[in-house]
């Protein structure tokens, strides 16, 4: 066994570039990588460079956001690698940077608190193909590597930073990285860190009692300076909440639903819960196997302590590492309340339970990773945990094959329609994750495409071109009447020309009293010119 140790331990950094190569498998399986609203981010980074370097085809419908919105991060890399690659190979350059990013950011935060305890790096894995990641969520899955990234650079460099301008430049540049890819990781980026900074004055009054004052100096500096790295990101996350309509009440979830998901570990689900329940309910078990043997050594060293104390020993000082983790521990506790306190969607976001649930976890193993573990419960527990991911990749390749067959089947369509064109989509069957799908028509050309929830939520770099659209028009772009009746509205007024109806499905597959109508009117002023096993694409008769 030691000798297993020894060799793992000499060869620890190659066998978690490993593991970090064997997880980059399912993005090479297809053409395309599906998620929910990944074609949506790729079409519209394909209308921003459209926009900006051929907008007279667009702007009737598109503008640019005139609210520098915090959810820019995914699609300008999307726009800088589209503007000279295929757009698929751009999300792939995207991909590349995600699943690399983060287990990587994550080790270096792990290993800035704890060196001993590089093994907890390995835990990240099963994240990568998160939930949130699967809805794509990609500029929130972004802004999770830029939190450890900053984190780790703050924590690195925090004794420095009011010293040197250039960590402060730094600090600044990637507080803004994190603002820019989503608005809450920020919030919860700097509520770390300032809960770090309250700890250190906290440590100061409680235990350096000779040096009290030149440690509070120390402290205050730090503060200022990081005040000034983040002024402002930090003034413009407040413009822009400023600038949103109060969130109400929103919807929340059961507290046996938020019970359950905590225990199946639902962030980490991605495709079907029946199955991939076996595997995360495992991890939980590891999870908490860990958390109990922490909390009994915790009680332990109490005992032992007021013990020391009775027998008049001196207790050892108040360490860092004792600071680390206390934060940790707190923001873990802070995380699992906001969990049960915030609703799951309101007029500001939604999915917001299982992403914080997704946070909960992720700095559980932060804390953890402070701990002090023997090396043979560590080692079992991680190889556990990457027993489990291998598991539940190998299921998602073949999930992944099946969507990107259909993506691909549906861009495909896009051949057989002329740039500047409008087109109408229509859902009839497929998979839930392809409820954007029809957006992969306009990834590689100038299309507009009538379905684009994007620039409806104003959350987004793009929005409707209110001021040239017609209102009738306008009114069935954003949710008032049902689909159906929205499309009917759009493909029976005289205000837009619809050179395309493109149906992922089939207009068989529907049979209502609003999509007979609407089959008809297709049927009778509009030709088939391509199908396949997934879509429909019909043509205006001329």
């Amino acid at each position: 066994m030691k000798k297993f140790f020894a060799f793992v331990s000499k060869h620890e950094k190659m066998l978690f570039l490993l593991v970090t190569i064997a997880n980059l498998s399912p993005i090479f399986i297809g053409r395309f990588f599906p998620t929910l609203d990944g074609p949506s981010h790729l079409y519209n980074s394909n209308l921003i460079v459209n926009l900006l370097f051929n907008s007279e085809s667009l702007t009737p419908f598109y503008a640019f956001n005139p609210e520098l919105v915090p959810n820019w991060s995914g699609h300008f890399i999307l726009v800088l690698f589209s503007s000279i690659l295929p757009s698929y190979m751009a999300e792939k350059i995207l991909l590349l940077i995600y699943f690399i990013g983060l287990p990587y950011s994550f080790r270096s935060l792990i290993l800035q608190l704890n060196s001993k305890n590089a093994l907890v790096s390995y835990m990240i894995f099963p994240f990568l193909y998160s939930y949130p990641f699967i809805l794509g969520f990609y500029n929130f899955s972004l802004a999770i590597g830029f939190l450890f990234l900053t984190l780790s650079y703050y924590l690195r460099h925090q004794n420095e930073l009011y010293r040197s301008t250039r960590i402060k430049v730094l600090l600044f540049l990637l507080l803004l990285c994190t603002y820019f890819s989503h608005v809450i990781l920020f919030a919860v980026l700097t509520l770390v860190i300032g809960v770090y900074i309250l700890s250190e004055i906290i440590r100061a009054v409680m235990h350096e009692k000779g040096n009290i004052n030149k440690s509070l100096k120390n402290v205050r500096r730090k503060a200022i300076a990081f005040f000034i790295s983040s002024a402002i990101p930090m003034a413009m996350f407040l413009f822009f909440f400023s600038k949103r309509p109060s969130s109400g009440s929103g919807g929340h979830l059961p507290a046996s639903t938020l019970f359950d998901a905590l225990y199946n570990i639902r962030p980490l689900i991605a495709f079907k819960i029946s199955f991939e329940k076996q595997y995360t309910q495992v991890i939980f078990f590891v999870f908490l196997s860990l958390v109990l043997f922490a909390l009994v050594k915790w009680v332990a060293s109490f005992f032992k302590k007021k013990d020391q104390k009775e027998k008049q020993i001196r207790p050892k000082h108040f360490t860092q590492n004792d600071n680390e983790k206390i934060v940790w521990l707190f923001s873990t506790i802070f995380m699992l309340a906001l969990y049960f306190i915030l609703p799951n969607s309101n007029s500001t976001g939604s999915f917001v339970s299982v992403r914080i649930a997704l946070l909960f976890y992720l700095f559980l193993l932060i804390w953890l990773s402070t701990q002090d573990f023997p090396k043979w419960l560590m080692g079992v527990s991680v190889m556990t945990v990457l027993v489990c991911n291998g598991i539940l990749i190998s299921k998602y390749i073949e999930t992944f094959q099946l969507h990107s067959d259909v993506a691909a089947d549906c861009y495909a369509a896009s051949e057989k329609i002329e740039e500047k064109s409008v087109v109408l989509p229509l859902k009839y069957g497929g998979p839930p994750v392809g409820l954007h799908f029809s957006n992969y028509l306009g990834v590689d050309k100038p299309v507009i495409i009538l379905k684009n929830y994007e620039c409806v939520t104003g959350y987004f770099p793009l929005v409707w071109n209110i001021e040239e659209i017609p209102e009738s028009v306008y009114l069935n772009l954003v949710p008032g009447f049902s689909m159906c009746e929205r499309m009917l509205n759009l493909i029976n007024d005289n205000n837009v020309d619809i050179d395309y109806v493109f149906v992922y499905g089939a207009l068989s597959m529907k049979s209502e009293e609003c999509n007979d109508e609407l089959n008809s009117k297709v049927m009778n002023d509009y030709n088939l010119v391509f199908s396949n096993s997934s879509c429909e694409l019909y043509k205006r008769n001329l």
